[in-house]
């Protein structure tokens, strides 16, 4: 008789059952709202990352162009290269 009466207690009726569905549709879409929310603040973040980066090293005075390697013969025999935020070439020795 007992085990008649625990299965009537756990016995899914209609509106369990619907509750039930209702529960794991809530779970399922809050889940998948949180990770969308997740996703979206990561690729938000990379590319302010990516934007921002470049105009703050300006900023700070970090970004160095890459000068070509070219050199310049001054008149006394010696050579010099291009240098600085400008890439322009050093001055000659002696001028």
């Amino acid at each position: 008789m007992s085990n008649q009466s625990n299965n009537h207690a756990f016995q899914m009726t209609p509106e369990r059952k619907r509750r039930a569905a209702m529960l794991g549709t809530a779970y399922h879409f809050s889940a998948w709202i949180i990770i969308a929310v997740i996703v979206a603040i990561v690729t938000i973040s990379g590319f302010g990352a990516y934007v921002l980066k470049p105009s703050l090293q300006q900023r700070d005075g970090l970004v160095q162009e890459a000068c070509t390697a070219e050199a310049k013969l001054c008149a006394n025999g010696s050579t010099v290269s291009r240098t600085g935020p400008q890439c322009q070439f050093s001055t000659c020795p002696g001028q």
